[in-house]
């Protein structure tokens, strides 16, 4: 589809000593509120320990479209500073594509409203991040949408027609 536009998002294994305890994820909204917050950290998911990678494990995300692995360190490295933690050592990162954004000229042309159209034809529907953003009660409320035009639709299709050989099978019966 031309009017999406793929972003990547980093994610990165760490160790740090003194960062949340207590629960298992952190999230800062002022990284996806502020655009100039670019590369900021997400959040953070608690991972475990393990004595032989260096103590308390974490996983934090980042939108890295545009930046280098040298510059998301860096900000990693500033981010965990201002939230008030450590970072020991980044044991891996990971770029993946993701994070699918429409372009504004393809909604601004209808780009909805065409995705709604095409919704049923052949018995095909769509459903997941692509068409509701990427926060899962968005994905849910998507899919419970979509299962109750399913079911109207199934409502009120007309009956399927019997084949010579279904006549054949009933006649008998």
């Amino acid at each position: 589809c031309n009017g999406i536009e793929w972003q990547n998002y980093t994610t990165t294994l760490l160790t740090s000593p003194d960062w949340f305890e207590g629960h298992m994820i952190i999230s800062y909204s002022e990284a996806s509120m502020d655009s100039t917050r670019k590369g900021a950290i997400l959040g953070g998911r608690r991972e475990g320990e393990s004595e032989e990678l260096g103590g308390r494990l974490y996983v934090t995300g980042q939108f890295s479209t545009g930046l280098t692995a040298p510059e998301l360190r860096e900000i990693l490295l500033a981010d965990a500073e201002k939230h008030g933690f450590t970072i020991e050592s980044v044991i891996q990162q990971k770029v993946w594509q993701y994070f699918p954004q429409y372009k504004v000229e393809a909604v601004r042309d209808g780009l909805f409203g065409a995705l709604k159209r095409v919704q049923g034809h052949q018995r095909t529907w769509f459903g997941g991040a692509s068409f509701s953003h990427e926060l899962v009660c968005s994905v849910v409320e998507q899919a419970q949408d979509m299962v109750k035009d399913m079911l109207n639709e199934l409502v009120h299709a007309p009956a399927p027609q019997a084949s010579s050989e279904t006549a054949k099978v009933a006649e008998t019966v």
